[in-house]
């Protein structure tokens, strides 16, 4: 039998004060007495000390003080050990982080550690924790996925080490602070860790962490498609062009490494839902009718900022794209030539028609890019996102296939130039990702080892508590019968 906390025995000494106050005290004598008149003849009946005797011995005297010597017992904390051992709280940790998809280590984590709670941690209390991307605790290590990105793991260790006796960490690095089981996966991967796109440039930067090579790569955009290779060594690749048009860009390696996820990258370009267009001056019917036949576009009228702005005689509002249209006094004769222009787009074949409602621009308003010329005469012109067109209103409105087809190419362009490609983040990652190369070790702790542990104890200190209780109650009770 051992005891937590042995100075506690000390109060055993009191028991010598029970023996002084309870054996070496008179007991009370019961004397009747028939009158008042005689009570001063009673004579003093407290002897000196020295005439004081031993009272007779008492069974509750007994029981009291086997009820302090198990009062003071339950304060030291009785215990026996014995040839168990005692379970410890064990905090297993699991990297998610991207790069474990190489080589299938994660799986392999999960793996492993399954097998090391049913053989060297039987009977410890096991907690799991993972990040995907925030730390969080699992009930089965089934539940554990991959993330998309980094894991930090300090703040997963901070978590894992807040209720534990040991964290055991899987993962491909060392880090302080836990037990490490590291997995590296091959030294072979080729990566995209940095990728932009625009309406004029594609620019990409790898990183090869396996022997310099040359790697091929592929650009698809819409239709268009580019196969280079990026020479051995060098590790920024970029191509120029005209991608206004493309709804993606999409550049991929094409090597054969260990981790695949990151060797494709891509753009997207989102459009808004719906495509806000004004309208200033004079409201003409037609042109309203044509503007909102467009699919995704909302009219307004007034000068309020909009996508598209469009001012009938008038200036037209802030927008993206302006156009204004000037009413033609005059109308041109001769050949139409069309523009190769977005916003002329499918009226190549409508020139004859055009020729018919168009005049000549002011001087002041032929700048920039001609759009349509007629008898070589300039009749609408692009400047930035200032567009003129000088036309008889009426008589375009009058039922002409070419003034829906403007307008919806309009609309169009307006959207597309408001949409820029964005990187599709999922399958990019940085160069902490890509670097799948880590370092391979056993856990170097033997959990099933019994150096160090303790015991496991059986404390006695409730039972010694309880038959304190018991024993002074029945003193208690013994003495209201002797009275």
């Amino acid at each position: 039998m051992k005891f937590e906390t042995p100075a506690a025995l000390w109060g055993l000494a009191s028991l010598l004060l029970l023996v002084l106050f309870s054996l070496w005290r008179q007991a009370a004598a019961k004397v009747t007495v028939p009158s008042l008149a005689l009570w001063k003849k009673i004579p003093e009946r407290n002897p000196p000390v020295r005439a004081l005797r031993r009272p007779k011995w008492r069974f509750e005297l007994l029981l009291q003080a086997f009820a302090i010597a198990a009062a003071i017992g339950a304060l030291a904390g009785p215990y026996r050990e014995t040839s168990e051992l005692k379970p410890r709280r064990i905090a297993i940790v699991i990297d998610t982080s991207a790069r474990m998809a190489a080589g299938n280590r994660l799986q392999e984590f999960k793996t492993l550690a399954s097998a090391l709670v049913k053989d060297k941690l039987q009977g410890d209390e096991i907690s799991w924790l993972a990040a995907s991307p925030s730390p969080r605790r699992v009930q089965d290590p089934a539940e554990i996925r991959s993330a998309d990105g980094h894991v930090e793991l300090e703040p997963l260790l901070a978590a894992a080490r807040a209720g534990a006796d040991h964290v055991v960490l899987f993962t491909d690095r060392p880090v302080d602070g836990a037990k490490l089981i590291l997995r590296a996966a091959p030294a072979d991967n080729v990566g995209i860790v940095a990728f932009t796109a625009t309406d004029e440039e594609v620019f990409i930067r790898i990183v090869n962490h396996g022997a310099p090579r040359p790697i091929p790569v592929e650009l698809a955009a819409g239709d268009l498609k580019v196969r280079d290779t990026i020479p051995a060594g060098k590790l920024v690749w970029s191509r120029r062009g005209d991608y206004s048009k493309a709804s993606s860009v999409k550049v991929s390696l094409g090597v054969a490494d260990s981790f695949p996820l990151d060797d494709a990258v891509e753009a997207v370009r989102l459009a808004e839902g719906t495509t806000t267009v004004s309208v200033a001056g004079l409201l003409h019917p037609q042109i309203l009718k044509a503007i909102r036949a467009v699919p995704g576009g909302s009219l307004r009228s007034g000068d309020g900022p909009a996508r598209l702005a469009v001012g009938v005689d008038a200036p037209p509002g802030l927008g993206d794209l302006r156009i204004r249209l000037i009413p033609a006094q005059v109308r041109l004769s001769g050949e139409a030539v069309v523009a190769n222009h977005p916003l002329m787009a499918d009226l190549d074949k409508r020139g004859k028609e055009l020729a018919q409602v168009f005049g000549e621009l002011p001087p002041g308003d032929r700048g920039g890019q001609p759009l349509l010329t007629v008898g070589g005469k300039v009749a609408a012109a692009v400047n930035g996102k200032d567009v003129r067109l000088c036309v008889d209103i009426a008589e375009w409105g009058n039922s002409l296939p070419s003034l829906p087809i403007f307008f919806a190419n309009a609309v169009e362009v307006a959207r597309g130039g408001a949409s820029k490609l964005t990187v599709v983040r999922a399958s990019l990652l940085d160069e902490r990702e890509s670097d799948t190369a880590g370092i391979r070790r056993d856990l170097e702790w033997d959990p099933g080892a019994p150096t160090g542990r303790e015991p496991r104890r059986h404390g006695y200190g409730g039972v010694a508590a309880g038959a304190a209780l018991a024993l002074l109650l029945l003193a208690w009770l013994m003495q209201l019968r002797g009275e």
